[in-house]
C-alpha cells in the first residue's frame, strides 16, 4: 500500500464510483477535495496497476473501501494500529478482515439506505440552519450522545463549520429555553448526492418527536432539490422507521472504534 498521487486520482475516482454506496464519503470528499485538503490522506492497494483498495484519513477517522474480498488488507490493519483512529469505517466484510489485525477494536455493524421518501405532516417547531457560532454547542450535544461519543468535540466543531464553509454540509437545529436541543446535518453534499447524518435530540426533550420531524424535513428539502439522499444507521427501529418512509436498504457496512481501557 503506497500514499496516492495527483497521478493517481483518476484511476480511484473511477474505482469507486463502480460502487459509490459502499465508499459514500470517500467518493465525496475525493471528488470534492482530490489530495488538496490538509486534513486529509489517501492511500491506495494495486493488483496489476490498477486500485485494488483505497483508504482516507480524514481528521481523525478512516474510510476504507475496496470491490470484493481479494485485496491484500494487512497494510491496512496496520495502519490502523500504528495511528490509532477515532472510527474506522467500510463494508462489514473487509472491517471484519481488517479488525483481524486489530483486536483492540470493536466492530458494530450498520446499514445504509437510499432515501427515496419523508413524512408529510406539518411542521409544530421551529426548525433553523445554524449560524456560524452554533458548532461548538452542536458539536457538545452530538458528543454527548453514544453514537458520536467517539469524536473529539474541538475536531467535530472544525469539520461541520469546514463542511458548512465549503457547501458541503448544512446542520438544521430545534432551540428550546435557550439552547440546541435537536439538530441533524448533512455531513457531506456533491454532485447530487447527499448524506445525512448528526441526528441528535437531548435525552431531557425525547418525550416529543423531534429527530422524526427534523430528519423528515431535511429529506424534504434535499429531495425537492433533486439530490439523492443516503442515511447510515446502527439500529434496527431506525432502519423500520426508514422503511416506513419508503427508504431503500443498499449496503451493508461496519464501524470499528478502539477499546477503552475502562470499557
Amino acid at each position: 500500500m503506497r500514499k496516492a498521487t495527483e497521478n493517481d486520482l483518476a484511476a480511484i475516482r473511477s474505482y469507486l464510483e463502480r460502487d459509490i454506496a459502499n465508499c459514500i464519503y470517500m467518493y465525496i470528499d475525493i471528488g470534492t477535495y482530490g489530495l488538496s485538503n490538509p486534513n486529509m490522506e489517501v492511500w491506495l492497494e494495486e493488483d496489476g496497476g490498477a486500485p485494488s483498495l483505497v483508504a482516507m484519513r480524514y481528521y481523525n477517522s478512516l474510510q476504507v473501501f475496496s470491490i470484493g474480498d481479494s485485496a491484500d488488507v494487512r497494510e491496512v490493519s496496520e495502519l490502523v494500529r500504528e495511528r490509532r483512529f477515532a472510527i474506522v469505517n467500510g463494508r462489514m466484510a473487509l472491517l471484519g478482515r481488517i479488525r483481524s489485525g486489530c483486536e483492540d477494536y470493536t466492530l458494530q455493524p450498520g446499514q445504509v439506505y437510499l432515501c427515496n421518501g419523508f413524512l408529510h405532516r406539518e411542521i409544530p417547531v421551529a426548525i433553523e440552519p445554524a449560524s456560524d457560532g452554533d458548532y461548538a454547542e452542536i458539536a457538545a450535544l452530538l458528543c454527548a450522545d453514544p453514537v458520536f461519543a467517539h469524536y473529539d468535540p474541538v475536531s467535530l466543531e472544525q469539520q461541520l463549520r469546514e463542511r458548512a464553509a465549503t457547501g458541503m454540509g448544512r446542520s438544521r437545529v430545534v432551540r428550546k429555553d435557550g439552547r440546541i436541543i435537536a439538530h441533524i446535518a448533512t455531513f457531506a453534499e456533491f454532485r447530487g448526492i447527499a448524506v445525512t447524518s448528526g441526528l441528535v435530540v437531548d435525552p431531557a426533550y425525547r418525550d416529543f418527536p423531534y429527530g422524526t420531524i427534523l430528519e423528515s424535513e431535511l429529506f424534504r428539502e434535499l429531495l425537492e432539490e433533486g439530490k439523492q439522499v443516503y442515511t447510515f444507521i446502527l439500529e434496527r427501529k431506525r432502519g423500520l422507521l426508514l422503511k416506513a418512509m419508503g427508504c431503500t436498504l443498499v449496503a451493508d457496512y461496519g464501524k470499528m472504534i478502539p477499546v477503552r481501557e475502562h470499557d
